[in-house]
């Protein structure tokens, strides 16, 4: 297999050899590496693989948020009287 992207020290992108785009981690696995050189096999210690990409094309929901504490409220509404987590 080959290195498509170095995306960092210890993540890459690479192909297969049915062309599908995988991200593969490891320590070390993209250090000094550049587009075109072989995957070193026993660096890999995951590989992630999209196989839907339909999930990618959505569009995000506004009202969900996984951070600042609106995952159950929303957004903060000065109407209501919500000002988030900081009231002052």
């Amino acid at each position: 297999m080959k290195i498509k992207k170095p995306l960092g020290n210890n993540a890459i992108l690479m192909e297969d050899e049915n062309g599908t785009e995988q991200v593969a981690i490891g320590n070390g696995i993209g250090f000094r590496k550049r587009e075109g050189d072989e995957v070193d096999p026993d660096k890999i210690q995951k590989v992630y693989v999209i196989r839907d990409t339909s999930i990618l094309l959505a569009e995000p929901d506004p009202q969900r948020r996984a951070f600042g504490g609106y995952a159950e409220g929303g957004f903060p509404d000065p109407e209501r009287g919500d000002r988030g987590l900081h009231s002052f």
